[in-house]
């Protein structure tokens, strides 16, 4: 068998709508569920691109727990795909430079988001040369993104900091570590000491502890609504078990009542981001007091967000696509036909004819309306005027499903730079940045290289970027006049472990065959990861559970020439050593085959990696 090995990159990449990628050569393309199995059906009746394409932009259902590839069942566990080193390749030549607007905003992005080991290790370089300097100009800055960094030499470079009494940015290091909750001993001490410090002190820390899951806090439960940090405290208590607190607080209260406690709508807005999920007899306690009482509704609202599962908050987005550029400009066209749809005044009023109008629109054409809304909101003549008008728009938009028009969006975080002020310009960035974050983000990373790359990037272009990495995973657009610059807390934590506990790479694939054709008209074809030789396998004896990796593939041939049994096969891909051998069976219609072994990722239906190669049966044997 002869053929050749097409090159795995060991980053993946989203295939987007409107762009064709040729699988396997200049990028791994990364498949959601939905994907493989319209690849599937598509493989097995051809026709079936026809019913598909009357339909497009409908969303496939990926619901349920288990579907089927080539007859053998995959649990659906969705998961974001990191950006590889050659999407963040740009954004880190800007941040290694000296440290501009622009610059900042780069390296906070990159901060952000799961990094490969090659661009990590390059951030981590640039965050702590300047971190020595005690002096630097940006020191300040560049503290409160490294603690960003899921790093143990950066997080233990900020610890040194923050316990040098000595250190002009001590309070920085202290508040950017307890920030993203680290459970240093030194940070957890200096936050119980604030507790009882000044009303603003206070509110801090209470906010901090209470999100703090790894450290029991003494929480004293009994407060007053009086107390500027009661909110908090209340629920830091009952995450420790102390419930009654919370309960005495919060379900006599009518919606101003709330509201007062609250303080802030980032308040209630942040304890979703960051406390969830909540401990088991605190979930069971807010459940309860949901059946069994007459609550506010803005009380109701909030406990039901705060228990809402998170099973799959790395999921939030996966399946969700953007509008392509040339459909939007076509959808766009087509909206403004109709008269005044693409009007503001249609959307004022909670049953303006648009929300009519919006009922029967598809979720692209959502997608781009929202964006030519977005645009005439900016334009309003009064700043303050114009951020409600987004905020509202944002969030009444966030209760359907729709597919955001990315370069639209970016467009109108564009025209905040016609204002002659610039108040107010990152927070309406930051709402269409939540907007631009319910797409993956390779695509958006994509935009924002081409516009480093043709030299037209602009400080809004870098805010849009900053706040949908930081949105990503939020299932609600930030409060008025919110600026998002972290991820939620369980997001920061799941990053951290995996990248601690990253799964092995895919090894070099092999395959081969004796081109032998038994007496029932079939031969064997044999397939492995990381293969010391070619050779035809020997027996090899089933591992039990603790010799194998928590890795496990799925291996498909398809062949062009021939039969092939099994037509895909489960493998578990051990920690080291080769992948034990599969077995298929060809049976030949033809003297030449042609073959493809696609590898999955049993866990997130990923390809992992394709082998193509081709059998001559009037030749000699040959292996790829």
């Amino acid at each position: 068998m002869s053929g050749t090995l097409r090159a795995t990159q060991t980053d993946f990449r989203e295939l987007p709508p409107d762009e064709h990628v040729e699988l396997g050569t200049n990028a791994t393309v990364t498949l959601t569920q939905g994907d493989v199995e319209l690849v599937v059906a598509v493989a097995a009746d051809p026709s079936t691109l026809l019913a598909l394409s009357a339909a497009p932009w409908e969303e496939r259902d990926t619901s349920s727990e288990a579907r089927t590839l080539l007859g053998i069942p995959i649990e659906v566990q969705l998961c974001e795909v990191a950006p590889s080193d050659e999407d963040l390749r740009r954004l880190l030549e800007m941040a290694d430079r000296e440290l501009t607007h622009k610059n900042k905003m780069a390296l906070q992005a990159l901060t952000l988001l799961p990094l490969p080991e090659a661009t990590i290790e390059a951030v981590e370089h640039i965050i702590r040369s300047g971190l020595r300097l005690v002096n630097h100009m940006d020191r300040s800055f560049l503290l409160e993104v490294a603690a960003n960094l899921p790093s143990d030499p950066t997080r233990d470079h900020l610890r040194s900091i923050a316990s040098d009494d000595t250190d002009p940015h001590q309070e920085i290091a202290l508040r950017s570590l307890a920030e993203i909750g680290d459970d240093d001993a030194q940070v957890i001490d200096n936050l119980q000491k604030m507790l009882h410090g000044r009303p603003q002190e206070r509110v801090f820390a209470a906010r901090n502890l209470a999100s703090q899951k790894s450290i029991p806090i003494d929480f004293h439960a009994e407060v007053s609504e009086e107390d500027k940090a009661a909110f908090w405290i209340a629920l830091g208590a009952a995450r420790d078990g102390n419930l009654q607190g919370l309960t005495k607080l919060l379900t006599n209260v009518d919606n101003v009542a709330f509201h007062r406690i609250e303080r802030d709508p980032i308040n209630s807005y942040s304890a979703v981001r960051d406390m969830r999920p909540l401990p088991e007899s605190m979930q069971i306690h807010l459940s309860q007091l949901l059946r069994n009482n007459q609550l506010a509704s803005a009380v109701e609202d909030f406990f039901k967000r705060l228990i809402k599962s998170t099973k799959n908050e790395r999921a939030l987005t996966d399946g969700i696509r953007h509008v392509p550029h040339i459909l939007a400009e076509k959808i766009r066209w087509d909206l403004q036909q109709v008269p005044g749809l693409v009007d503001l005044q249609s959307f004022e009023s909670a049953d303006g004819r648009g929300w009519t109008a919006m009922e029967a629109m598809n979720r692209a054409q959502r997608g781009v309306l929202l964006s030519e809304l977005l645009q005439k909101c900016i334009k309003l003549p009064h700043k303050g005027i114009a951020l409600d008008s987004v905020t509202n728009l944002v969030a009444r938009w966030s209760r359907y499903p729709w597919y955001p028009d990315l370069k639209g969006l970016m467009s109108a975080s564009r025209k905040t730079l016609d204002s002659e002020s610039a108040w107010g310009n990152r927070e309406i960035s930051n709402q269409i940045g939540w907007a631009a974050s319910r797409a993956p983000i390779p695509p958006l990373l994509r935009l924002v290289n081409e516009r480093i790359h043709r030299g037209n990037l602009t400080t809004p272009d870098l805010d849009l970027l900053v706040s949908a990495i930081a949105t990503h995973w939020d299932e609600d657009p930030p409060p008025r006049g919110v600026l998002i610059q972290r991820l939620p807390r369980p997001i920061r934590d799941k990053i951290a472990i995996e990248r601690a506990e990253a799964a092995p790479s895919v090894r070099q694939a092999r395959a081969w065959s004796s081109l032998e054709i038994d007496a029932s008209g079939s031969m064997p074809v044999w397939f492995s990861l990381g293969s010391p030789a070619y050779r035809r396998p020997d027996p090899v004896a089933a591992k039990g559970p603790e010799e194998q990796s928590s890795h496990q593939l799925i291996v498909t041939l398809i062949a062009d020439g021939a039969e092939v049994s099994p037509k895909a096969a489960r493998k578990w891909l051990p920690s080291d050593g080769p992948l034990e051998p599969v077995e298929f069976r060809l049976s030949p219609s033809a003297e030449r085959i042609s073959l493809r072994f696609l590898i999955y990722s049993a866990e997130s239906s990923v390809l992992l990696q394709e082998l193509l190669g081709f059998m001559d049966l009037r030749g000699d044997s040959d292996e790829t």
